[in-house]
């Protein structure tokens, strides 16, 4: 049997562990899931700790001060924005995910951690988040 074992990280291990095992079967696997939603600002919050740039230049014009061109570009070796999205699930996969994997494997149970952005769950299943005119978020199946 194929167990799906889905976390957010408060999941007792142990206890998950007892409770996973004996269903898992001779020729079974267990899977420990976890979802994360991604924050929208971590981008920008991630540029800031990863390192601060350097004040921009102003004009020293009195009626007019401005910003360089450069103001909106990364710090110096920013490795991408995806790539820091990607570091973000791994880490959030090992915090939520790896206590239970390692309670399944001091059983001998053999599993696997997975981590699943929330939006992609939203594209694969066609949903979409909808406004309605009171300004209630709705989530809508659509085809």
């Amino acid at each position: 049997m194929h167990v799906l074992v889905a976390t957010d990280g408060n999941l007792d291990p142990e206890a998950v562990a007892d409770f996973a095992s004996p269903m898992e079967g001779p020729d079974g696997k267990v899977s420990v899931l976890t979802v994360i939603a991604i924050p929208r600002r971590l981008i920008s919050d991630l540029r800031g700790v990863f390192g601060e740039r350097a004040a921009p230049d102003v004009d020293g014009d009195a009626e007019y001060v401005g910003m360089t061109k450069d103001a909106g570009s990364a710090p110096t070796g920013w490795p991408g924005d995806a790539e820091m999205i990607s570091r973000y699930l791994a880490n959030q996969e090992k915090l939520r995910c790896a206590p239970i994997a390692a309670a399944l494997k001091s059983r001998g149970v053999a599993n696997e951690t997975n981590v699943i952005e929330s939006e992609k769950i939203l594209e694969d299943h066609h949903l979409r988040v909808q406004t309605s005119r009171c300004g209630r978020r709705h989530r809508r199946l659509t085809r």
